[in-house]
């Protein structure tokens, strides 16, 4: 239990919170008739269980661990943009963690030098927070790099585009 002083007609904010649990926060206004004139007034404040996130990274070509991978947390908006909440790398092994809150989106992506970035989305809107560990797995792949040039001049050429497709190619034999 946690006692404060308070002052007549002001408005405050309570915040709870402990490593592992999720954040509470409560507000409350002792202009409003209901509460200015109690001499004793009780806020609960509830904490839950947090979420914590395991990102194990894989080479996508052969499926072996990935260490060195440097790994971002972002938190999704309303609008999709991206927030950036944490980023980590370990050197010595293929995971990371993270601490979640439930009721947000998240985006976790992964880059390392010669490979393709991997990315991942988590909707947590609707989850209720049970204490247990989310494990993801990013697959890092290959990574295209593609230089255009001047036929002539052998120069970089600029303002070219390029498409990639994939082939489907069923042979037949006759």
């Amino acid at each position: 239990d946690f006692s404060f002083k308070l002052e007549t007609g002001r408005r405050y904010e309570l915040v709870g919170s402990k490593d592992g649990m999720t954040t509470a926060i409560d507000e409350f206004d002792l202009t409003d008739p209901e509460l200015a004139n109690k001499g004793f007034i009780r806020r609960d404040l509830y904490l839950a269980p947090g979420i914590e996130l395991n990102v194990l990274t894989f080479n996508g070509n052969d499926n072996q661990a990935l260490e060195g991978v440097n790994v971002q947390l972002f938190e999704l908006d309303a609008d999709g943009n991206e927030i950036l909440v944490a980023e980590k790398m370990n050197p010595l092994a293929n995971d990371v963690n993270f601490s979640l809150e439930t009721g947000k989106r998240y985006l976790i992506r992964g880059k390392r030098d010669g490979f393709g970035v991997a990315e991942k989305t988590l909707d947590l809107t609707d989850v209720v927070p049970d204490g247990s560990v989310l494990t993801e797995e990013l697959y890092l792949g290959q990574l295209l790099e593609i230089l255009v040039v001047d036929g002539t001049t052998d120069d970089p050429l600029t303002g070219a585009t390029v498409d990639l497709g994939k082939l489907n190619v069923e042979r037949v034999s006759i």
